[in-house]
């Protein structure tokens, strides 16, 4: 059996497995799971991107990514590789399947390997603050959840930031935010907390420029409309704003 026909068979025993799993590329599986019970990301399911080399399954995954990132102790927090991985010798010995290796994740998110390869941020608060690194764990993968649930309805609604940015300095989940945000081609405002989150945002990142803006704000936040056109204007990158609006 070639390296693509194995490929495609460990999918569709993925897919037996009730494990969401498509090929990206040639050398990329693109799986969505759900974490184990009692873990901090139980609620909330988890994209992982598995890079193979040319010679898979005879060799072991290349590098394993999370998408979006997660707090994690084994998970490099600038780029959100999993930092644990299989050498040569250790492959040899496992079941060479893409199940097993999803299934080693899934220990790994009950209890990271602090004797193995740790990231500094979420490895020191995991054993210095273990309810503060929980907390924050299972925060970040629901807001991660959740957001991409609305994005997938289309949805521009920028209140969906709130609670991700207080995050950025996670370097991995900044770049993932940041990404995500050149995707926008519209933003609707349509109260005043909208507009403090897209502040928020323009400060974050610069060179942020949907193509158009839609303000429909109630007439009692009318002065705060005069006050997103005004700080729009400022704005080199906004020519004008044609779309502002009352109801």
């Amino acid at each position: 059996m070639s390296c693509e026909q194995e490929i495609c068979r460990q999918i569709k025993e993925l897919s037996q497995a009730g494990i969401t799993a498509t090929q990206a590329s040639k050398s990329c599986v693109k799986v969505k799971m759900w974490p184990p019970r009692s873990s901090p990301y139980e609620d909330s399911k988890l994209g992982v991107k598995l890079y193979l080399p040319a010679d898979y399954p005879l060799s072991p995954p290349e590098y394993i990514v999370f998408d979006p990132p997660i707090w994690h102790p084994n998970v490099d927090s600038s780029t959100a590789s999993l930092l644990e991985t299989w050498s040569q010798d250790g492959w040899e010995s496992d079941s060479r399947s893409l199940l097993r290796v999803l299934k080693n994740i899934g220990i790994l998110l009950l209890k990271p390997n602090l004797g193995g390869n740790i990231d500094n941020g979420p490895g020191k608060e995991y054993q210095e603050n273990p309810n503060g690194f929980e907390a924050r764990a299972r925060k970040w993968a629901y807001c991660m959840d959740d957001y991409i649930q609305t994005y997938g309805s289309c949805s521009t609604k920028l209140s969906k930031y709130h609670a991700m940015l207080d995050e950025v300095k996670h370097l991995a989940a900044a770049n993932w935010l940041g990404e995500e945000l050149d995707r926008f081609r519209s933003v609707t405002l349509s109260d005043s907390q909208d507009w403090l989150c897209f502040r928020q945002l323009l400060d974050w990142k610069p060179n942020f420029k949907p193509e158009v803006i839609h303000c429909h704000l109630p007439k009692t936040d009318e002065i705060v409309g005069t006050l997103i056109e005004k700080q729009l204007l400022k704005c080199s990158k906004f020519s004008g704003l044609d779309n502002l609006s009352y109801w």
